[in-house]
C-alpha cells in the first residue's frame, strides 16, 4: 500500500478507535486497534521509520496516542513527552497513555 493511503488509513482507524472508546463499543475499538497494528506492521516491513512522527502534532489525541506509541523507539524524547501530556487528558485515554509508558519503561514494549 502507498504511504499516502497508509496515512489516510491510519487517521481513519485512529478516529474509529476514538469513537469506539468514547461510545464504549469495545468491538469497534478492538477492530480499529487491529487495523492500526496492521498499518504499523506494513510500515515496519517497509522500513518507513519516521512515518508516525508526522502525526505527533495532530489535533486529535487518539491519533497522537497511536503515533506516539509507534514513535517511542525512533523518537523517544518527543513520543514520551506526548504520552506524558496525554496522561492528563480524559480518563480512558490517560490510562492507555500511562500503561503504554509504563510498559515502555519496563522494556515490555518492542517497536520498529
Amino acid at each position: 500500500m502507498e504511504t499516502l493511503n497508509l496515512k489516510k488509513e491510519f487517521l481513519k482507524e485512529s478516529n474509529l478507535y476514538e469513537k469506539g472508546m468514547l461510545n464504549g463499543n469495545y468491538k469497534e475499538v478492538n477492530k480499529a486497534h487491529q487495523r492500526v497494528h496492521k498499518i504499523y506492521e506494513e510500515i515496519r516491513k517497509n522500513n518507513i521509520y519516521n512515518f508516525f512522527e508526522t502525526f505527533l502534532d495532530n489535533e486529535n489525541d487518539y491519533v497522537k496516542l497511536n503515533a506516539a506509541t509507534f514513535s517511542l523507539k525512533t523518537s523517544p524524547e518527543i513520543a514520551e513527552k506526548i504520552l506524558e501530556e496525554l496522561i492528563h487528558t480524559s480518563s480512558i485515554l490517560a490510562t492507555t497513555a500511562k500503561m503504554t509508558l509504563d510498559l515502555w519503561h519496563e522494556g515490555k514494549l518492542t517497536l520498529l
